[in-house]
């Protein structure tokens, strides 16, 4: 609920992934409690990001990946796209999952939970990621002053959310070959950092490679002309899909997301990606 501003989907995500149980006086005590982190969370959010004054709440306080302000239609003929999105991620998610339960074997027998290997290791990775993330967007050249960065080039310096937010709003088109080459180095340092001996998360890091491969699609389908899809939305649906397939997650995230982007118009195709997508994946 603080992590993303979304009361509701922190409580549902309590719900569905972190109780063995659930009774009235519980769910009462987390949904309160959930409430007053996201306010905390929402009252600080607007003044401090410039955006708002202090007090003021509402649709002018800045959500965590951004409003569409523009496009807010889909055709129907699109949902079937959005559920074939979701067994692409209950696909890749299985992969995912896959191997890095193989790499979490080779963890316990040859590094351990704690001792000087793991921080070896930790240290190693992290310098491995940072050099690799650092040179990176000069892969298909141009200068090195990270102020003329493309958006493409800068997936592997942003910070996720503010990533995922470009992904999700940004009108100019990105290159493909860029996106690409990040959503395929992002997917292998997912499996490399999952289980690592520092917090390294799942949630952003799983929105970010679904909303780039996302918006790969939502591209090539506008530039197609048979379709006016909006790339933007592409991108939403891929990091749910991404994500659902990766964490088997489903009513909490579909909230979740709808939460974080201020939108309710995106409940059906959010739905239909996040349950392709853990069907798919459960079959592995």
């Amino acid at each position: 609920a603080a992590a993303f501003g979304a009361p509701i989907g922190g409580v549902l995500f309590a719900v569905e992934e972190g109780a063995s149980h659930m009774n009235p006086t519980i769910l009462v005590r987390t949904f309160v409690c959930a409430a007053l982190a996201a306010l905390t969370v929402r009252f600080f959010a607007g003044p401090m990001e410039g955006e708002t004054a202090w007090g003021t709440l509402g649709t002018e306080v800045p959500v965590e990946f951004g409003r569409f302000a523009s496009e807010r239609r889909y055709k129907v003929w699109e949902l079937p796209i959005f559920a074939m999105m979701g067994v692409c991620g209950g696909l890749c998610g299985a992969l995912f999952n896959s191997l890095n339960t193989c790499l979490s074997r080779w963890r316990m027998r040859n590094i351990g939970p704690r001792g000087h290997i793991r921080l070896v290791e930790v240290v190693l990775v992290a310098a491995a990621i940072v050099s690799f993330n650092f040179f990176a967007p000069l892969a298909c050249g141009g200068t090195t002053d990270m102020d003329t960065f493309s958006h493409a080039q800068r997936l592997f310096v942003d910070i996720g959310g503010d990533a995922i937010k470009e992904l999700f709003h940004s009108e100019d088109r990105m290159e493909m070959g860029m996106l690409a080459f990040f959503a395929v180095a992002h997917f292998a340092q997912n499996i490399l950092t999952y289980g690592l001996g520092v917090p390294s998360g799942l949630f952003v890091p799983a929105l970010l490679g679904g909303a780039v491969s996302g918006r790969i699609l939502g591209q090539a389908v506008n530039d197609s002309g048979i379709i006016a899809g909006h790339p933007g939305v592409y991108s939403m649906i891929g990091a749910t899909a991404m994500l659902s397939g990766m964490a088997r997650i489903t009513i909490s995230l579909a909230v979740i997301l709808m939460e974080t982007t201020g939108e309710t118009e995106w409940g059906v195709p959010i739905f239909a990606t996040v349950m392709a997508a853990k069907w798919t994946g459960d079959l592995f």
